[in-house]
């Protein structure tokens, strides 16, 4: 009895049956609310327009005669083709003027990152010097900056070739960024105009938790059907706290509701769209690491050789905790920073900058974790940053490997051969070291691990959750690299040959219909969550980045084979032979004869036996080691760095080898 009474305490707390009636009897008063928070944004976003400094725009290196284009720039930033776009030449001069609003008496440091020169005054006194014709250059210089507006001034030439411009400044107390454009008036402003954009500030922040307490309300509607199953969930304590992480986490990634700029363009449905994937997202994807991490520990416990497991998964993260600081940079870990830093400052402080980025279509995921990290662990010295970036990385491949064992052992149904198929990844040379130091290709490859092992149960049972879980991974994925398609094509592609050639009721077709949009719409929710550049227009930027990702403008060269080929010209024969050269002999001998295996299986009963659930494993496989190959070799796709953008296709690889190894143990 006392049971039965808690359990409607229960229920009654979290989840009012009469919720929805509420709403329905408040509606007025909600759509009264939501006019509001639609004109309020509205009206500050057409504000925030006009912030920023005066830029003059002059068809000479030498900022002479009467410039071409005048306009207000939210920030002084030029990169690319923008300035040749503007003018016509790819000789070019800027100069950006105005005042700087400095809040707090205190030493500011400056920096200009450019190609070519570039000069920042202040108060009439030159702060950073970075002028003359140069490449990408970066110089800084601290000054003591007393409360109240100062005049500036930032210059930039451009004498042709690649173009660059960047400003920066570093706030006591604060890590480095590109200067808020709330900071920044293109005409000398008084004190009530000051008053006015302070109060427009504080104003943006009401509307944006305005915003996010509406879509908590939304959300939690959605998402009551779901929870009420599990009804581990339904524990006031419990679900209050994952709520109040989910809404924490939203203002870590909000700047602590310090968003400013809620929309420079098109306000209304972006704004709404992109709030409600974050705060939606976050939620989901809470109760979805919960559920993940508990059936995990419950599979992995109830067997009796989980102590020699995390034992050899111990071992593994302590070896990475002993070498990581061994490691230096790779030639473009700064340029991959670069980027997350860009997506962090769109997503914090609302800087378009983004959108001009060369870098805007490389998945942002990982790089915006590392940022968050940085941000939140207050690094500001390289030397801590980079060592911090080379440990987070290799933790996500050691999960990468753990999830390799889970696929073995789901595959050849043996713990052992999991250990196995999880040394044979650790102990290669190419995948061991880019694991600390290749923030793009390792990270890629763990979650595509992830990401087929959520596929594999996903087929094995097809459940609202298991369906949930396989959408986060594979959103992940995709805005990772954009190559993580695939995935999501095998998944359509194996669910429909389900629904179409296995035998099967009528309601279980209607649900595995019904899973397969579940699952696209997570699909799609996730990666837009994820990949902030899709906040201005998801169709149009994805598309653009799938056309980046078949040829990536990259003018370089590759030495192959004695010779130095254009990376737009590689010969087919390029990744195998990088593949078979970089790879340790046993594995290539296993690889070999696991595919002749592997067609002698498939050969007995070709339909019947894709249906078998090893054999559709098998094939996925297959599909997963050679399906991208052919895609590089058939799209002449730009590589460089000899094969790590196809890292990802080496489980795959080694899976194929198990067999074969399998095989020959056999026959011994």
């Amino acid at each position: 009895m006392k049971f039965e009474k808690i359990e409607r305490l229960r229920l009654r707390v979290v989840f009012p049956g009469n919720l929805v009636a509420n709403v329905k009897a408040y509606q007025t008063h909600l759509l009264i609310l939501l006019a509001l928070l639609v004109g309020g944004s509205f009206s500050v976003s057409f504000l925030q327009t006009r912030w920023g400094l005066k830029g003059a725009y002059y068809p000479n290196p030498n900022w002479e005669g009467e410039p071409t284009l005048v306009r207000i720039d939210n920030h002084p930033y030029l990169k690319g083709d923008m300035g040749p776009k503007l003018l016509a030449t790819n000789v070019f001069s800027v100069k950006w003027s105005g005042w700087l609003a400095i809040n707090q008496t205190g030493v500011y440091r400056f920096a200009t990152y450019s190609d070519d020169g570039s000069l920042v005054r202040l108060n009439g006194q030159d702060v950073v010097n970075n002028g003359g014709m140069h490449g990408l250059q970066r110089v800084s210089r601290e000054i003591q900056l007393a409360k109240g507006v100062h005049p500036i001034e930032i210059r930039y030439l451009q004498a042709g070739g690649f173009s660059f411009m960047q400003t920066l400044w570093t706030p006591p107390g604060e890590a480095e960024k590109p200067i808020p454009a709330e900071v920044l008036f293109a005409k000398p402003p008084a004190r009530t105009g000051m008053l006015f954009r302070n109060g427009l500030i504080i104003l943006s922040k009401i509307l944006h938790i305005g915003w996010s307490s509406l879509l908590v309300g939304i959300t939690l509607i959605f998402c009551r059907p779901l929870l009420k199953r599990h009804h581990i969930f339904l524990t006031p304590h419990l679900f209050l706290g994952i709520m109040l992480l989910g809404i924490s986490a939203f203002g870590v990634l909000s700047g602590g509701f310090t968003m400013v700029n809620l929309s420079r363009s098109l306000f209304s449905v972006q704004t709404i769209l992109r709030d409600a994937f974050i705060l939606g997202g976050i939620l989901s994807l809470t109760l979805g690491i919960y559920l993940a991490v508990r059936q995990g520990l419950e599979n992995l416990f109830a067997r009796p050789h989980c102590r020699i497991v995390l034992l050899f998964f111990l071992i593994l993260v302590l070896l990475g905790i002993e070498v990581y600081k061994d490691y230096g940079l790779a030639w473009d870990e700064p340029m991959q920073r670069h980027g997350g830093r860009v997506n962090w400052e769109y997503v914090t402080n609302g800087n378009r900058q983004l959108l001009q980025d060369v870098e805007k279509y490389h998945g942002p995921f990982w790089e915006l974790l590392l940022i968050l990290l940085e941000e939140k662990l207050h690094l500001k010295d390289l030397r801590s940053i980079y060592f911090m970036r080379h440990l987070v990385m290799f933790l996500v491949f050691a999960l990468g490997v753990f999830f390799f064992y889970l696929v073995c052992q789901e595959r050849f149904g043996d713990w052992k051969i999991g250990l196995c198929g999880s040394s044979l990844l650790v102990l290669s040379p190419r995948i061991f070291a880019d694991a600390f130091y290749n923030s793009k290709d390792l990270p890629f490859l763990a979650v595509f691990i992830i990401s087929i092992y959520t596929l594999l149960k996903f087929l094995e049972q097809k459940t609202w959750e298991r369906a949930s879980l396989h959408a986060v991974a594979c959103a992940i994925l995709i805005t990772t690299r954009i190559m993580g398609i695939l995935v999501p094509c095998l998944t359509v592609l194996f669910i429909i040959g389900e629904m179409l050639f296995r035998p099967s009721t009528k309601a279980q077709f209607k649900k595995n219909l019904l899973l397969l949009g579940f699952y696209g719409v997570g699909l799609m929710g996730g990666t837009i969550l994820f990949f902030p550049v899709l906040w201005e227009g998801p169709v149009h930027h994805f598309l653009q980045a799938f056309a980046e990702m078949k040829q990536y403008p990259w003018p370089g060269t590759v030495f192959y084979l004695g010779k130095n080929i254009a990376a737009t010209n590689l010969p087919w024969h390029y990744i195998p032979v990088w593949m078979l050269i970089s790879t340790p002999i046993l594995y290539i001998c296993g690889f070999f004869v696991g595919i002749v295996v592997l067609v002698k299986n498939f050969s007995k009963d070709p339909l019947g036996g894709c249906q078998h659930p090893k054999r559709q494993q098998d094939l996925i496989f297959v599909l997963w080691g050679f399906l991208p190959m052919l895609a590089v070799i058939v799209l002449k796709s730009v590589l460089y760095d000899a094969w790590r953008h196809m890292f990802f296709i080496y489980p795959a690889f080694l899976l194929i080898a198990l067999h074969g190894l399998l095989a020959v143990w056999n026959v011994i």
